[in-house]
């Protein structure tokens, strides 16, 4: 409880520094030529796999966040359960503001939503601190390669998505492609 209690504070503190800068924009005409890009660096975990706080797993709860783009002017409302990276937040505000993308960009815009989805690509996360991890996903499976505690992990997020079910002895070939593919994108940041 006081975990969650604290965590509730902070969203609450969040919103009203949101709600503030809403006011202003309104209140000096602004507000429709505004784009707003909301999103976070981490989620929670509240006692999942046995975990309390963030910056530990690389599991849902810790890597899945809201991400929220808001020009009333250019964008018409909508929800879309479409998994995007935040490598690709910036490529998408500079399609949005018609600036050139530039060729250091890592992630692709999803301005245009069938582009993205046609040209689908691996998402990837790590952590560093306490602990060691990276994780691919590629829909509907992740991989989670525990650095610390030496654990491979297979999960079929579209039938699993409290990923409770480790599958990574039973689809050997699958946890070794994207183990594959996991491996070859740290080379590449690396190398970068």
């Amino acid at each position: 409880p006081i975990v969650a209690n604290r965590y509730d504070n902070a969203l609450h503190y969040v919103d009203r520094q949101i709600g503030a800068l809403d006011e202003h924009l309104r209140a000096t005409g602004q507000i429709d030529d505004t784009l707003w890009v909301i999103t976070s660096d981490h989620g929670e975990l509240f006692g999942e796999h046995g975990v309390v706080t963030h910056g530990k797993t690389l599991y849902e709860g810790e890597v899945r966040v809201p991400l929220l783009l808001r020009w009333p002017a250019r964008l018409a409302p909508r929800d879309v359960d479409e998994p995007v990276s935040h490598l690709d937040v910036l490529p998408t505000v500079v399609d949005l503001v018609g600036v050139p993308q530039a060729p250091a960009f890592q992630g692709t815009s999803f301005a245009d939503l069938d582009a993205h989805r046609a040209a689908r690509r691996a998402i990837f996360a790590n952590i560093q601190g306490l602990r060691t991890a990276e994780s691919i996903v590629c829909w509907p499976y992740k991989l989670i390669l525990e650095r610390t505690s030496r654990e491979t992990m297979l999960f079929d997020l579209e039938a699993d998505p409290g990923e409770s079910r480790d599958l990574s002895t039973e689809e050997v070939a699958i946890a070794g492609a994207l183990g594959r593919v996991l491996a070859a994108q740290i080379d590449a940041q690396l190398a970068y």
